[in-house]
């Protein structure tokens, strides 16, 4: 288990305040699966901190895989994290490969590719429901802004957390990028 620490940011007016994101390793897959029991955890940790607890939960071979495939929050886990606790002391995380600019535009466009177009895709839905249907257009909204917000993080740090939460998704995205103050504004509360 492993987490890394930013510094503390309280910025109410844009809607940004710092949380903690911890990334849990583990070795069997129906562990990262068992989504009750990390969500579970993480409002009960809500209840005993003002700042909010976000759990990255992975297969140890796919943090492994991802690292070698430079993936930003991995690479930046790796590299400012701090140890928490682990019950394998020897079993660190590997060097991260670091990739081409070359290699790192290719892999970007592969992602507004996929996200782009399959939000636009719910954005089209919403507006065809809108007339007929509100419950759908407002469940195909959300499906389209979820997806934006996969895009946006998919491109700038080849990651997306495995979270339906909007909100949560807000904040990664507009969270230490260069774009921070563009993205601020464009996705204000």
């Amino acid at each position: 288990m492993c987490s890394w620490l930013r510094s503390f940011v309280k910025d109410p007016i844009n809607g940004y305040i710092s949380d903690f994101d911890i990334l849990v390793t583990v070795d069997r897959k129906d562990l990262v699966d068992n989504t009750p029991l990390w969500y579970g955890i993480e409002e009960k940790a809500d209840k005993f901190t003002r700042t909010s607890l976000n759990l990255i939960v992975h297969m140890r071979e796919e943090v492994a895989e991802k690292l070698q495939k430079d993936h930003y929050l991995f690479t930046d886990i790796r590299t400012k994290g701090i140890y928490l606790y682990t019950s394998k002391p020897d079993r660190g995380l590997p060097e991260s490969k670091h990739l081409t600019d070359a290699e790192k535009l290719s892999i970007a466009q592969e992602h507004y590719r996929q996200w782009f177009d399959s939000g636009a895709s719910f954005l089209i839905t919403f507006q065809q429901a809108l007339e007929r249907d509100t419950k759908l257009a407002a469940f195909q909204f959300r499906q389209s802004v979820e997806r934006l917000y996969a895009c946006i993080l998919q491109m700038l740090s080849n990651y997306r957390h495995k979270t339906y939460n909007i909100e949560r998704l807000r904040n990664m995205a507009i969270q230490d990028t260069t774009y921070n103050s563009f993205l601020v504004n464009v996705f204000c509360r």
